[in-house]
Order: structure tokens, then sequence, then C-alpha cells
């Protein structure tokens, strides 16, 4: 019987870089080279599952073909997806609902995934759904303190957002380091790991320091030029 980290592993030789016991890794100099952000963070998150029954992926909607398939192959035995907007996509229990104040009981999940979209909390998201939104500079806080009150102790939560220099581009936020401590703290929640990876003619992890100056679409990437992945654990 294939276990649930093989299952990962092999998913990720096809379609992505190396992945092993210790994450997502790059596998050569030019990775990705062209694509956006998905092609780190989509694998880098979901090679932190091991074979949780309840995960809730907030921000679905939205997703990627590429992302919805590879979370639908890890054959996840609940998984919802919550989203201002609802979306049918087999495999997953939608969820209408706001991040900052989730319909589910404290500690409901055993993981949660947030694959770039607390950036867009609190801010202009007309773009994602047609509706009055109120800006909310603090949204991100309350959101994260709303995943964890719904992960079980010693649950998961997956984030990964825009990193680079602090900036508002109106429809999103990008994090630098102050600002991603803050939300860090906010969550009460472990930092397990923090990886951070910069685009240069295809993607490269990277030190706080090559990505201190960093804004988005630098360097003729497609979208955000520097990104932060995060694990915590509740």
């Amino acid at each position: 019987m294939v276990g649930v980290f093989d299952l990962i592993k092999r998913l990720a030789m096809r379609i992505w870089g190396h992945i092993d016991e210790s994450g997502f890794k790059l596998s050569d100099s030019q990775y990705g080279l062209g694509d956006t952000e998905r092609c780190v963070e989509i694998p880098w998150a979901l090679s932190w599952y091991r074979g949780e029954r309840r995960v809730l992926d907030i921000g679905y909607a939205n997703a990627e073909d590429r992302y919805i398939d590879s979370i639908n192959a890890l054959k996840i035995p609940e998984l919802y997806g919550l989203d201002l907007v609802g979306r049918s996509i087999p495999g997953i229990r939608p969820v209408v609902g706001d991040v900052r104040s989730m319909p589910f009981r404290d500690g409901a999940f055993d993981m949660i995934l947030c694959i770039s979209t607390l950036e867009h909390i609190g801010w202009d998201n007309t773009i994602y759904f047609n509706g009055p939104l109120p800006q909310d500079p603090g949204g991100d806080l309350s959101a994260i303190r709303e995943m964890a009150r719904i992960t079980r102790m010693g649950g998961k939560i997956v984030i990964t957002v825009p990193y680079g220099r602090r900036m508002n581009y109106g429809w999103f936020q990008q994090y630098d380091r102050q600002s991603l401590d803050r939300l860090i703290s906010a969550s009460r929640c472990r930092l397990i790991r923090k990886d951070l990876y910069i685009y240069r003619a295809g993607w490269h992890q990277a030190s706080e320091e090559e990505l201190e100056n960093v804004l988005y679409k630098d360097n003729e990437a497609p979208a955000a030029a520097g990104l932060a992945c995060i694990l915590l654990k509740r």
C-alpha cells in the first residue's frame, strides 16, 4: 500500500521539484523560469500533508487548476474549502464565508492551507468578489487568529505570502520581516519552518537581506518576485 508521503513525493517528481522528509526542494538553478510563485508555494505547502483527516483550504475558489488537481490527488478524507464566493469542485466541500469570522467550531481542523490569500484580506477584493467589503487594514491579523482558533492543538497551519519590501498594492499587501513576524505572533502558534524565495531567472532560496528591497514583478517576475512560506503548529 502506498503511503501518503510516498504519494506526495511521486506527484512532486512528476510536476514540481524534489520533496523529501524535510520538505520541498528546488530541482535546478532555473526552476520555474517564467512561472509565478505558484510553482513554489503549491508543492511547498502540500509537502507538509501527512495524512491529516480534516483539512481546510482558504481561498480555494480562485485557485489554479494545478493546485486543485494536486490537492485532490492526495485523497484527503474531509477536505473543505472556504471562500467569499462559492465554487463547486469535486472532492472539496464548499463553504461560503469570511476568514475573519468562520462558521466552524474551535479545533475543527487538523490542518489549514492558506496559499497566497492572507495578503488580500481587508483590501480591495472586487476582482474576486462583487460586493461591499469595507477595507480593514488589520484583517489579516483577525484572519490568522480565526485560523488558529479552528485548528486543533498540535495541528498545522500552512501560509504563503508575497514577501520583500513592505508595500500596499491596493488589492493586496506585500509583507516584510516585521509585518510577517507580527502576523505569526498574532496566531500564538509555534513557528516550525520559514522558507524564503526570490525570482531571478527562475526561483531560488533567499535570505532576508536578498529580499528586503524586492517589489512585486521585480527581476522580470510574472507576479511576486519574493515569497515567504510558513509552517505553524497550534
